[in-house]
């Protein structure tokens, strides 16, 4: 007959430490331990675009896991990369010729987390110099073809991947009136066409009648940046400073077809602000959209020089700064205008400056090859791998640097 062993309270919790158990503070008071923080990782490049058999684009990782990063490219995209692992990789782009801009997204894996950088391989413009894309200097807004068309009060210029060019328009004659923006396209061959503006009373919103309350959301658009879905999104600060009846500071979204909606911030009242959020949670203080990367996520230069960021579903982060590449060239190259010398002036990655196009002597615009003779440059924006546009005098052209 077997006999029953009876354990007493001592002797079992002295079996449990022997096998190891009640010797984690942990298991004895029956919790894990908390798991591990995600990882993020970040892409950085001096440059988003290249043209076919151009310079490659180097792009680095930052990761905050310790684990190998993983590189690859997007299925089906054009290319190569020279590793699949490391902190960085180069993407070299093909050789031949394209047909139009091609997207190319470059994939980043490390612990369990991707991230997706997207560059752009731009088609080859053609020889170097420059070319009048539209306008003259009557400040008036007819539309038509090369120096047929032109444009009242032009402010800002955006481009999209297709190789068209925006136009935004806008002036106040006095405060208590202010007359709304108008939105021009120029067509790769040179053909203008009004979206948005019309004479006055249709006000025609893409080719249709206009609302009065479509009018307003358009009167102080502040700046305009084009994604590659065709969608236009414009800094409005309507009523900066000024009552709760004028709105307030936002940046809006208008579709292809003419559906306008704020993406951000706050238009229905007069709340401004440097606040962080999402859709109409944010605030701004005066929105200027200086640029759009490849991943279309909108950059904004906000009052007294803060940067934030915008994705495309309306989450707006403050930034340290706004990131290089978005007006940089095919090598990282980006541009500023002396007006004093009437010249273009290119900085390095390095920080070496060099007059690419203009001369003092000029005394207007003159087509040809560079160094050229350039209008009053007041805005300039990179629209390919060497093809810069800039608007001054009321005339939009087309720069093509040396490649």
């Amino acid at each position: 007959m077997k006999t029953l062993q009876t354990l007493t309270l001592g002797t079992l919790v002295t079996l449990l430490a022997g096998c190891g158990g009640g010797s984690d503070s942990d298991s004895a008071t029956g919790t894990l331990p908390p798991p591990a923080p995600p990882v993020t990782l970040t892409l950085s490049s001096t440059t988003l675009r290249t043209l076919p058999g151009g310079a490659g684009i180097a792009v680095t990782a930052a990761s905050s896991g310790t684990g190998a990063i993983q590189w690859k490219l997007a299925d089906g995209a054009p290319g190569t990369l020279s590793g699949t692992t490391g902190t960085s990789v180069t993407y070299n782009p093909p050789a031949n010729g394209i047909a139009k801009t091609t997207l190319v997204p470059i994939v980043a894996t490390s612990g369990g987390t991707s991230t997706t950088l997207t560059v752009a391989v731009t088609p080859d413009p053609g020889p170097s110099g420059l070319t009048l894309l539209a306008g003259h200097a009557a400040p008036e807004s007819v539309d038509g073809v090369g120096a047929a068309a032109s444009f009242f009060y032009p402010r800002r210029i955006a481009a999209d991947t297709a190789g068209n060019v925006f136009v935004l328009e806008h002036y106040t004659s006095r405060p208590s009136l202010p007359t709304p923006g108008r939105l021009r396209k120029i067509a790769p061959d040179g053909t203008v066409t009004t979206l948005i503006g019309g004479s006055d009373p249709q006000r025609a919103w893409f080719g249709q009648a206009d609302t009065a309350n479509n009018a307003r959301r358009f009167a102080e658009p502040t700046s305009l940046v084009v994604d590659h879905g065709g969608n236009f999104y414009y800094g409005n600060a309507y009523g900066f400073g000024g009552s709760s009846s004028m709105g307030g500071s936002s940046l809006l979204k208008i579709t292809p077809t003419g559906v306008l909606s704020v993406l951000a911030g706050a238009e229905t009242t007069a709340s401004t602000g440097i606040a962080d959020g999402t859709g109409t949670a944010a605030r701004f203080m005066y929105p200027d959209a200086v640029g759009i990367d490849y991943d279309d996520v909108i950059y904004v230069q906000d009052l007294n020089n803060v940067a934030r960021k915008v994705t495309t579903a309306g989450v707006v982060t403050t930034i340290s700064a706004i990131p290089r590449s978005l007006q940089a060239d095919m090598n990282g190259n980006t541009y500023t205008y002396d007006a004093t010398a009437r010249t273009l002036v290119q900085t390095s990655p390095a920080g070496t400056k060099t007059v690419v196009a203009g001369a003092p002597s000029c005394t207007g615009f003159k087509p040809g090859p560079l160094p050229g003779c350039l209008p009053n440059v007041q805005h300039m924006v990179v629209a390919g791998g060497s093809t810069l546009v800039l608007l001054g005098d009321g005339l939009v052209v087309k720069l093509v640097l040396p490649h």
